[in-house]
């Protein structure tokens, strides 16, 4: 049984030593009892400076004294100190930015002689959490810039569209109406609602003119054309002018337009 006890001491001892936390033994006074390397390595005390010492003198800055004395009420009720955050002093007077937990010492009998305490720095985690809300406040502020520049640039280009004196016609990559301006309303005499998602670009010309000019096309490529290619030949026209297309209005009576087709 002593022997078993022995290695179960030399196991916590090696744990606590080994440990990258600041495990802090103190008795109900506050006197620092245990002290290990972390500690000093964290608060820059070695442990025969720092036992012997009262924790609120040598550890807590002025504004943080009372979490001791609560800190050490509740050990001595017997209850255990969830982790919280908080600030310690180091030996240079700097505050270190530390998680605290506590939970009693008992002696053989039972009683509460004492708190063991485990302090970890957090210095870099709050400098990395700062960092990123920072960076978020940063990509925050950069989102709602870009929305307002993109909300802008949509009223004028909207604006643009519902003033432009031409018909401005756009089709998705199977030719089906996207958008028709007031100017294509007048010409053509179809409401956008009623041509938007609904309509084919090519029903709104004169089909045997489409069907003419396809085939033409098709036996000078030497293949079959793919959706919209017999307009995007237009861009160019001839002589450097944009081919001349027959529409047909929704009474059904021809216009002759110029047709430009650029991509989307």
């Amino acid at each position: 049984r002593k022997r078993r006890e022995s290695e179960q001491r030399s196991r916590l001892a090696a744990i606590v030593t080994s440990s990258n936390d600041a495990i802090i033994g103190c008795g109900l006074d506050g006197r620092i009892t245990d002290w290990n390397d972390a500690a000093a390595k964290i608060f820059g005390y070695s442990a025969d400076e720092a036992i012997g010492q009262a924790t609120h003198a040598l550890l807590l800055p002025a504004a943080h004294a009372q979490e001791e004395v609560a800190l050490l009420q509740h050990i001595a009720e017997g209850r255990s100190v969830a982790a919280f955050e908080t600030f310690r002093r180091h030996r240079d007077g700097m505050p270190v930015a530390v998680s605290v937990a506590a939970a009693p010492i008992r002696s053989a009998d039972g009683r509460v002689i004492g708190a063991a305490q485990t302090v970890r720095d957090i210095t870099h985690e709050r400098a990395t959490k700062a960092r990123i809300l920072e960076l978020n406040a940063t990509l925050e502020q950069q989102v709602s810039e870009r929305t307002a520049q993109l909300v802008a640039l949509s009223t004028r280009e909207r604006a643009i569209l519902a003033d432009a004196a031409s018909a401005i016609i756009a089709t998705d990559v199977d030719g089906v109406v996207t958008l028709f301006n007031p100017a294509a309303e007048a010409l053509l005499g179809h409401a956008a609602a009623d041509v938007v998602d609904r309509v084919e670009m090519i029903r709104l010309l004169d089909p045997d003119e489409v069907r003419a000019r396809a085939e033409t096309l098709a036996a000078e490529l030497g293949r079959p054309l793919r959706v919209g290619e017999v307009f995007a030949h237009a861009a160019g026209g001839v002589g450097g002018h944009p081919l001349e297309w027959t529409c047909v209005r929704k009474d059904g009576s021809r216009v002759p337009v110029h047709l430009n087709v650029s991509p989307l």
